[in-house]
């Protein structure tokens, strides 16, 4: 076989290669574009979501200071109920004051991960919704959220600027509504982290309602990754652990922990 031959064979592929990664690129936004739009849709649904005061983080123009307006009220949202009856997997709503945090949550105990990659009407989701994890419940010592690390921003990619300290006193208020009350935690920790083997601390198992011995095993672990931490919270308390993946390692996670400081119906 002549030179020029391999040579256009070569051509050849490398242009269909680039142009199979091109189509696969725009098919990836256009995606998460459908995606937040559908997302979009559930807070259209809801006359005052989740209760931020900020501004979106990486969203701007009017889009975003009408979201924020939005959010002004204290109160309970009734409207929670129009998701609920669109979908009994729903169970509430989180929101990190300032960021694109801004998501239902969804509960499903006997296939904690089935929202991974679904969306909120149960069809396939590269986004996935942000759910409880394993042994989490509303009344548990610590609540564990998941949800993605998306390249473009949303979900939960914002979690990772909780690695600085300003960006944290920023951004210190989590608000998780149930559909029967408002919970206020403030942001307390946050560290990197693995989910591989050899790593003692994990986090994933301290959910549900802990024993005293199992909260100061928390407290004190989380404090060895992140000395911010404070230890003397008393047991009894309640924590939110938000999680999602991150890119410093082989099975890296980023993991933002608060404490309830408010609740109300």
């Amino acid at each position: 076989m002549g030179k020029h031959v391999i040579y256009r064979l070569l051509m050849a592929l490398l242009v269909f290669v680039f142009i199979a990664s091109l189509v696969q690129i725009i098919n990836l936004v256009q995606t998460q574009k459908k995606e937040e739009s559908a997302f979009d849709e559930l807070q259209s649904m809801i006359e005052q979501p989740s209760g931020q005061t900020q501004e979106k983080g990486d969203k701007s123009g009017d889009k975003s200071e009408k979201k924020s307006k939005k959010k002004e009220s204290q109160e309970i949202i009734p409207d929670y109920e129009k998701l609920y009856n669109k979908n009994k997997d729903f169970i509430g709503w989180i929101a990190v004051d300032g960021t694109n945090i801004d998501y239902p949550v969804m509960y499903t105990p006997n296939n904690e991960e089935y929202y991974l990659h679904r969306s909120f009407n149960k069809k396939y989701s590269y986004s996935g919704v942000p759910f409880l994890g394993y042994g989490s419940d509303l009344d548990g010592s610590n609540i564990i959220v998941y949800g993605h690390h998306m390249k473009n921003g949303t979900m939960f990619a914002d979690l990772v600027n909780f690695q600085k300290e300003s960006y944290r006193k920023k951004h210190a208020k989590i608000i998780f509504d149930t559909m029967d009350e408002r919970r206020i935690y403030e942001v307390v920790a946050a560290f990197p982290t693995t989910v591989a083997e050899n790593e003692p601390f994990r986090y994933y198992e301290y959910t549900g309602k802990l024993s005293e011995k199992g909260w100061k095993n928390y407290l004190y672990n989380v404090h060895e990754k992140d000395e911010t931490m404070p230890q003397d919270i008393p047991y009894g308390g309640e924590l939110i652990t938000l999680s999602t993946c991150a890119y410093h390692t082989k099975d890296g996670r980023f993991v933002v922990v608060g404490k309830l400081v408010d609740r109300y119906k």
